[in-house]
């Protein structure tokens, strides 16, 4: 194979006709903006824009009032009282479990 025939299996084409899943390029300009979150004044790098959406869903999350991940509420039924279970685990507390509190170092 030539360099020339080489160098056009390279050639930079449009999205949309050498990638079947992408239909249209506009579709990212399309999609609503996520929320983002500015560090506390404390933390000195800057963060990029993915890691201000990341720190916004991690504020949410905490302050949302959701079970941390794994976490299931099970009902009170027939003989049994209400209880909280860990599917990874497969740990049951009585109690509900403290929200996991992944913002903390970057907020305060």
């Amino acid at each position: 194979m030539s360099t020339a025939a080489w160098a056009s299996c390279f050639a930079l084409q449009p999205v949309n006709s050498c990638c079947p899943c992408v239909h249209n390029a506009e579709i990212h300009a399309a999609a609503p903006l996520q929320p983002a979150l500015q560090p506390h004044a404390e933390v000195l790098s800057r963060l990029f824009p993915h890691q201000r959406v990341a720190l916004a869903w991690m504020v949410g999350r905490e302050n949302g009032g959701a079970l941390p991940p794994f976490w299931e509420e099970r009902p009170a039924a027939a003989g049994r009282p209400a209880a909280f279970l860990n599917s990874l685990t497969n740990f049951v507390s009585p109690q509900r479990p403290e929200p996991l509190r992944w913002a903390e170092r970057y907020c305060e």
